[in-house]
């Protein structure tokens, strides 16, 4: 009859360094990535945050306004039966001056320009509002 022969305490544990260190090599490079997806996951939401206020304010009027605070930003509309939607980031947000969506008449509206920049762990993403109301999500500072 054959014995079995099964792995040894020491054969366990040199497997397990083997794979920590291996984790160690790749987890530096992984970084990156990670920082990159997370910056343009909470890019994308400000965009789209910003565009819905926008809509809202052409199609019902009156205004929004958006103020960033260290870790976020606030959306604040006009009329007092909508309550204010604060939003929370991991990564810092910059606001080149305060945005106002406003409906002056019927068919005109307008919004003050400004630039809001993004950073995370050395990445940084731009979204630019110009004085027309178009809004531009950008991975590079405007004007390079």
């Amino acid at each position: 009859m054959k014995t079995q022969r099964a792995l040894t305490l020491v054969e366990c544990l040199m497997v397990l360094l083997i794979m920590a260190l291996l984790l160690l090599m790749v987890m530096p490079a992984m970084q990156v990535p990670l920082a990159q997806k997370m910056i343009d996951q909470e890019g994308m939401r400000l965009y789209q945050d910003l565009r819905t206020a926008q809509f809202q304010v052409a199609r019902e009027g009156g205004y929004a306004e958006v103020r960033t605070q260290p870790n976020g930003y606030t959306i604040r509309f006009g009329d007092n039966d909508r309550p204010d939607q604060v939003v929370q980031l991991k990564s810092r947000v910059y606001q080149s001056g305060a945005l106002t969506f406003q409906q002056e008449a019927r068919d005109s509206s307008r919004s003050f320009p400004s630039t809001f920049t993004l950073e995370y762990n050395r990445q940084q993403r731009y979204i630019i509002v110009d004085a027309v109301g178009r809004i531009y999500y950008r991975q590079i500072y405007p004007g390079r």
